[in-house]
């Protein structure tokens, strides 16, 4: 009398189950952007309490970026060329760069600021260099 069809049913299992894996996968994809942003965070917190800096500034987008060219000795508005696709890369080279000078670092540790900058910027924050000030500032 009643002639069920399950073949529906069983496809909507599959969907649900493929659906529930994608928020498994969200949710741990967030808490690994999570982690990195808490990384690079408290690193640029630590970066700016040692050059003189209140270290809150680091949770203000743009503005914590503006300071940290600041500190590496480039005017705040050089931020802004982060903006153009291609310069940006070549502007965020030289920030790390000099960022690393202005702590005392080499230019090998500056690559690797910027290959890693959440691990980098932490490194800056938690060593012993002291900020050194801007890296051309003394050059006559």
């Amino acid at each position: 009398m009643f002639n069920l069809d399950f073949t529906l049913l069983a496809g909507a299992d599959i969907v649900v189950q493929q659906a529930i894996g994608e928020l498994v996968r969200a949710g741990f994809l967030s808490c690994i952007g999570c982690f990195f942003t808490f990384m690079l965070i408290s690193g640029m917190w630590m970066v700016f309490k040692k050059a003189g800096h209140p270290g809150w500034v680091a949770l203000i987008p743009f503005y914590n970026l503006g300071l940290l060219f600041e500190i590496a000795g480039w005017p705040f508005w050089w931020m802004f060329a982060m903006i153009i696709p291609g310069v940006n890369l070549f502007v965020y080279l030289a920030v790390a760069i000099d960022l690393a000078k202005s702590f005392g670092k080499h230019a090998t540790f500056a690559v690797g600021l910027a290959l890693f900058p959440f691990v980098g910027i932490y490194v800056l924050g938690l060593g012993e260099e002291k900020y050194l000030g801007h890296p051309y500032r003394h050059q006559t």
